[in-house]
């Protein structure tokens, strides 16, 4: 046991508690503080996870601050900010091996060793938060958030993390603590400016890498994570009511929302060897894979997330928002109440997500999600209108005071509708007491016909008014007709059908019209004219700034909406087909010039890139690695890059 051990301060790095008790100790040799703190005669000053707690815990002085484990985790290692992405049963062994009761490293059941993205090369650190620690502790120390990977600005003063004289992994002996007071001069702060492509994504992560260290108890897993990923997909029209991710739809507007260079930078970029991106690994529940806590952070930045609002997510799509859901029968007492706590829902494939709602009045309504405003939770199409809106029929149906018009508008349907209802009950037609029955001349009667009621008297003063208006407006056809007099036109519709339909004017579209023996498309001339078209989009799409876009029929067809609608047919259009044939590229031949590309972007930087990183820049797959000619050209781009580096 040890008789004295710092307390911490607010966010700081297990490590720097570590440095600054091995700086006031003044011990002789490095491993002796290993020996006094983990009881190992040689032992590493793991930054991130580190391992051995629990003896650390045994060995202070009782009733430190630091001798509970779980506390010294959660407040002073990077642990939270690992958690929230891995699966339970890793989490559970990353914990097992930071208490020491394994031998294996936290970080190896973390999935941290095996990644691309590289850890800190220096220890880092805010000067405006050593300046005001200097003032406020009279010292400085290590800030776990300044340690995190994809954290460069500092989140609190909004500034650039500098890199210390204390050297992380090989840069430095791996048992060596060193306090920041030891190391740290005034250093002046430096910023990015309000209108660099990078500073918002830069602040967002250091901000929510922050957040989550945090929250200790933020109990997630990588299950959940996944479940919430597929809920945000679906509200930014990415991902299917299904579950179903559209792919090539959400690579495409990733890309769009990051800057290239700031993928490359922070080594999650989509272009590589790998057949199936980070990207798309992310949201699979299939995928048992491992993705670091940066990608996580970059993907919830795009989809316009928080981690906190990320979080709050629920699990499930809710299509129709919280229930309970209120009941559409017009004569139910619980008429648009909120009483129906459960539906039914049918998921069809790519389709907006149908709930089906049912009321203990036997009351059922379907309607398509999701719901965009508080009204649509009204609105439903019936499915049954059950036993109380059937027994309310037959009492109205029966009830001689009652018009077909008011029955049908209390009962919240339409005659046409009440008429077939009644026909399914077996009501007698025309209902008792009705004086005028509307026959619907595309809708039979439920039972047998009755004879026609005799015309109203003003019969013919419609008809002599229909008459007029046919000498008055010769020109007008049926449906001009129909909408200027309309009052007129319905009730002849309605009471004299058959006498309005001898006395409309001829139909202007018979629909027996004879074809025309001439073609409608000049094909020879549209073929020139597109072929023309096509030359110059291509040459365009060949001209376009960034990086190259593979030259294609479809591509060019985009660009030019007439041959879109005839590429079908180039059977028609020779002299196009030739064009395309000369003007589209194959696959080498754009990877080609997707490697010039690249390689004058790091001409352009001053860098000299490795092979990797510029195959990588330039997207060539495995196959296409091994084309000769894409090999050539990539031997050759790398001479000339360093060729050029050197001479300058």
């Amino acid at each position: 046991m040890i008789g004295y051990f710092p307390d911490p301060y607010p966010d700081e790095l297990f490590y720097s508690l570590c440095a600054r008790y091995s700086e006031r100790m003044q011990y002789p040799g490095k491993t002796a503080v290993h020996q006094d703190l983990f009881g190992l005669l040689m032992g590493n000053a793991t930054i991130d996870l580190p391992g051995h707690l629990d003896f650390f815990a045994a060995a202070l002085p009782p009733g430190h601050r630091c001798g509970e484990v779980n506390r010294v985790i959660e407040r002073h290692t990077l642990w939270p900010l690992y958690r929230p992405f891995l699966p339970v049963d890793r989490q559970q062994a990353v914990l097992v091996a930071m208490r020491g009761v394994t031998g294996y490293r936290p970080d190896l059941h973390a999935g941290m060793a095996g990644t691309i993205i590289p850890r800190p090369e220096w220890l880092r650190f805010c000067p405006k938060c050593a300046a005001e620690d200097q003032a406020q502790f009279g010292e400085c120390y290590w800030h776990r958030t300044h340690q995190a990977i994809g954290v460069y600005l500092c989140p609190n003063h909004e500034v650039l993390l500098e890199n210390s004289s204390v050297g992380v992994g090989w840069r430095r002996p791996s048992a060596e603590f060193v306090a920041a007071e030891a190391v740290l001069q005034p250093t002046p702060a430096r910023t990015l400016p309000p209108s660099h492509l990078w500073r918002d994504h830069l602040l967002f992560l250091s901000r929510e890498t922050a957040r989550l260290l945090d929250q200790p108890a933020l109990e997630v897993n990588q299950v959940t994570l996944r479940k919430r990923y597929k809920v945000a997909l679906v509200e930014r029209g990415l991902a299917s009511y299904t579950g179903v991710v559209k792919t090539k739809r959400l690579l495409q507007a990733f890309v769009d929302f990051y800057p290239a260079d700031l993928l490359d930078w922070l080594h999650c970029s989509l272009d590589g060897p790998v057949k199936v991106p980070w990207l798309g690994r992310l949201v699979p529940e299939s995928d048992r894979s491992v993705q670091h806590p940066l990608r996580h952070l970059l993907f919830m930045h795009f989809l316009g997330h928080t981690s906190q609002t990320f979080f709050a997510l629920p699990l499930e799509l809710q299509p129709f928002g919280q229930g309970p859901w209120p009941c559409l029968n017009p004569v139910c007492p619980h008429y648009q109440q909120p009483v129906i706590d459960t539906y039914r829902l049918e998921r069809r494939h790519h389709a907006r997500p149908v709930g089906t709602f049912s009321c203990e009045c036997g009351y059922q309504y379907r309607r398509k999600g999701p719901d965009r405003s508080e009204d649509d939770r009204f609105r439903g199409k019936c499915v049954d209108y059950g036993t109380v809106w059937d027994m309310e029929l037959r009492h109205l149906w029966f009830d001689p005071t009652q018009s077909m018009v008011r029955t049908a508008r209390h009962l919240g349907v339409t005659e046409r509708t009440l008429q077939r209802q009644a026909g399914r009950l077996g009501l007698p037609f025309p209902a008792p007491g009705s004086r005028i029955v509307t026959h619907s001349r595309r809708t039979p009667l439920p039972l047998e016909r009755v004879d026609p009621c005799p015309l109203p008297e003003p019969a013919d003063e419609y008809r002599a008014r229909w008459l007029k208006i046919l000498a008055d407006k010769p020109d007008l056809g049926r449906h001009q007709l129909q909408r200027t007099f309309r009052s007129t036109y319905d009730w002849l519709h309605r009471h004299d059908w058959e006498w309005l339909m001898a006395h409309l004017p001829p139909s202007q579209n018979p629909g027996h019209l004879p074809k025309s023996k001439t073609p409608c498309v000049d094909w020879p001339q549209r073929d020139v004219e597109l072929a023309q078209e096509v030359k110059t989009v291509a040459q365009q799409l060949h001209d376009q700034p960034g990086r190259p876009v593979r030259i294609t029929t479809m591509a060019i067809a985009r660009q030019i909406k007439l041959l879109y609608s005839c590429r079908t047919i180039l059977s028609k259009l020779p002299i196009t087909t030739k064009v395309l044939a000369e003007v589209t590229e194959t696959w080498q031949e754009t990877v080609i010039r997707r490697v010039a590309w690249a390689a004058e972007s790091y001409r352009q930087q001053g860098v000299c890139p490795s092979r990797y990183q510029l195959v990588t820049r330039a997207g060539a797959n495995e196959g296409q690695k091994t084309s000769s000619l894409v090999t050539e050209a990539l031997e050759m781009a790398l001479a000339m890059l360093n060729q050029d580096i050197s001479s300058t």
